[in-house]
C-alpha cells in the first residue's frame, strides 16, 4: 500500500471513531467516495453492507441532481430516511458520503 493510501486509509478510521464518539445511539458508519461509491471506511450495521453503500450513493446523486436542477445555488446539506426504529442520516462535501445510522 502506498503511504498516501495508509494516511487516506488512517484519515478515514480516525473519522469512524471520532463519528461514534460524538453521535449518540449511532449504530452503523459508512464512509463512501463521491465520486464513484467506493466504501472507504465502514463500522456497525452498515459494515460490509454493500448494498446499502449502493442506496446511499444513489440518492446523493439523485438528490444533488433534482438540487441543481432548482436553478438555485443551493448545496444539498442532508438526508434523513427513517426506517421503523431507526434513521439513516447521510451528507456529502465534495469528496465523501458520510452515512450515520443511529437509533430513533
Amino acid at each position: 500500500m502506498s503511504k498516501s493510501a495508509e494516511t487516506s486509509s488512517q484519515e478515514h478510521t480516525e473519522v469512524l471513531t471520532a463519528l461514534s464518539r460524538s453521535v449518540p445511539d449511532q449504530t452503523g458508519l459508512l464512509i463512501l467516495n463521491a465520486v464513484n461509491g467506493t466504501v472507504l471506511a465502514s463500522s456497525g450495521d452498515l459494515a460490509d453492507d454493500p448494498a446499502t453503500a449502493k442506496d446511499v450513493f444513489g440518492m446523493i446523486h439523485d438528490a444533488r441532481k433534482a438540487v441543481g436542477a432548482t436553478g438555485k445555488n443551493e448545496d444539498l446539506q442532508r438526508i434523513n430516511v427513517s426506517l421503523g426504529s431507526c434513521v439513516i442520516v447521510i451528507t456529502a462535501d465534495e469528496r465523501h458520503i458520510y452515512a450515520v445510522k443511529k437509533n430513533n
